[in-house]
């Protein structure tokens, strides 16, 4: 498990940040020799086109060339919808990263601020 946080200077699109996130947890993963990874987000129209291949030619279509060209490094790989209730860790180190250097990484942990919402997600 890798958590880490990432300043994105905010573009004018929501979608542009959520995919510039996708990209870097993805190319953190390959650097990181991962084999399987899940990339989890909260913004339903990125993750059907990172998985279906669309919006290509859109503005952010040659980011989700990126994200499925690293994607081929990995035996296994898949991006999944989460309502942001269900994806709060993530939520809360975005609303971090404001105070953090612009890349910071926990290896085998997560921040103490976040530890007791990783902890709540942990099923049962």
């Amino acid at each position: 498990m890798v958590a880490y946080s990432q300043t994105i200077p905010l573009p004018t699109l929501v979608e542009t940040v959520e995919v510039l996130a996708a990209r870097s947890a993805v190319s953190l993963a390959k650097e990181l020799n991962f084999d399987q990874v899940i990339i989890e987000g909260d913004t339903e129209v990125i993750i059907k086109a990172i998985n279906n291949g669309g919006f290509l030619s859109s503005s952010f279509g040659h980011i989700i060339r990126d994200i499925k060209l690293l994607s081929s490094a990995f035996h296994k790989v898949s991006y999944s919808y989460t309502h942001r209730q269900g994806n709060r860790v993530a939520h809360r180190l975005a609303r971090m990263a404001c105070n953090f250097s612009p890349f910071q990484v926990w290896m085998e942990d997560v921040p103490p601020d976040v530890a007791s919402i990783y902890l709540s997600d942990l099923p049962e």
